[in-house]
């Protein structure tokens, strides 16, 4: 998963608070991948919004 994501050409998140919603979280790995693309972009801070959690085997 490790650098799947990236900003569109022009974006900017430079010293915003970004919030990243997903429908269901399994692992975590997708939103940890995209809170750490934010990050690296000069996000300030990045917040996760999820409805669904899946259960834990």
């Amino acid at each position: 998963m490790r650098g799947a994501f990236a900003l569109p050409l022009g974006a900017s998140v430079q010293n915003r608070h970004v919030l990243l919603v997903d429908d269901v979280i399994t692992t975590g790995d997708t939103l940890n991948e995209l809170a750490a693309c934010m990050k690296r972009h000069g996000a300030r801070r990045v917040t996760n919004a999820v409805f669904a959690r899946t259960p834990e085997k």
